[in-house]
């Protein structure tokens, strides 16, 4: 009994936002052992799942930085932080948004980038520019997630040096039409679903039988706000990226006792290109959207995407929620004038 209640006492406070411009998160973050809140595993279980981590970092070479003295048994307590150096990371649609500023925040932890998206040209300049600086290795691949056998000649194809993909942050996903679901296009629905969810589904298909074969591994899934909450219009999209947290909260249980863990960060509203290709180019809509308020940026969300993937091996963020602070919820927005 105490050491259940020593693992439950690991799950983390919500936190809240202070001044203006801050903005709040809601985040779960459950011990490796419990991917639900109530689903437990014996203590032998979990004392055999933190020595197989412990022992795989240390294969690796990997350097886990102990920056928090904390009195326990376990060898995992007292690691707030894990060094990513090396670590090789797959982003998909990593051109532009939020897929482009975690590009830039694994560079800066040191890992090595496998960047994936359509548009080829704009890779390949971000790729230029990233490996401008010191020590970070860059690989690119020309990738539409909603073709499967492109997914999987893609990843299947990859080089033996990139092949044992550490990191995958299934970022690929996109809204379109904000209209009543009896006056939606059927297009607009197909390319969504075919995007966000089965997209999502082919990378990770793909990517995650190597994690499990080796041991390790973090998938973090890009979610949204509107995976748990809905609005006017958004039925198709909400749609999606309530299969988006499903799925996450699922692979928590399929992968229990794998050594491999899976986040998922879900995030308000973002200033980035998400309006603009919702509403087809019309500029002045898109524009609209965020006009009298102060938005998340890209960089906001790729630095909870970083969070997730810094935690120490027993500790897993299973969701977390990063809100405006102008924006408690996904129809109450303060603008300000």
């Amino acid at each position: 009994m105490s050491a259940l209640l020593s693992t439950m006492s690991s799950v983390a406070r919500p936190v809240s936002g202070g001044a203006q411009g801050e903005p709040r998160s809601s985040l779960r973050l459950l011990p490796r052992a419990l991917p639900l809140p109530l689903t437990l595993t014996s203590d032998a279980d979990a004392d055999a799942d933190s020595d197989a981590d412990s022992d795989a970092d240390a294969d690796a070479g990997f350097s886990v930085p102990r920056t928090m003295a904390v009195e326990s048994d376990d060898p995992g307590r007292g690691q707030m932080t894990v060094d990513l150096t090396g670590r090789t990371v797959l982003v998909t649609g990593a051109t532009s948004g939020i897929g482009a500023a975690c590009a830039e925040a694994f560079a800066g932890a040191g890992c090595r980038l496998l960047l994936a998206a359509r548009r080829l040209e704009r890779l390949e300049a971000m790729a230029v520019r990233l490996r401008e600086e010191p020590g970070v290795e860059v690989a690119t691949a020309s990738l539409d997630v909603r073709d499967r056998r492109s997914v999987e000649a893609c990843v299947g194809g990859l080089a033996p040096a990139w092949s044992a993909i550490d990191i995958l942050v299934n970022n690929a996903g996109l809204a379109r039409g904000l209209a009543p679901l009896h006056e939606g296009e059927t297009d607009d629905w197909e390319e969504m679903i075919d995007t966000n969810l089965k997209g999502l589904l082919w990378v990770t298909r793909a990517v995650l039988g190597g994690m499990v074969e080796r041991g390790s591994g973090h998938v973090v899934n890009i979610g949204s706000i509107a995976g748990h909450e809905t609005y006017p219009g958004g039925n198709v999209y909400c749609a999606t990226k309530h299969a988006v947290a499903a799925l996450n909260r699922c692979l928590g249980i399929d992968l229990l006792g794998t050594g491999v863990r899976v986040s998922s960060v879900d995030p308000g509203m973002v200033e980035t290109e998400f309006s603009l290709v919702r509403f087809h180019g019309d500029e002045e809509r898109a524009r609209a959207v965020y006009r009298g308020l102060e938005p998340l940026s890209a960089g906001d969300v790729a630095e909870a995407v970083l969070f997730c993937a810094t935690r120490p091996p027993h500790a897993n963020v299973r969701e977390l929620i990063l809100m405006p602070t102008a924006q408690p919820a996904a129809i109450h927005i303060h603008r300000r004038g």
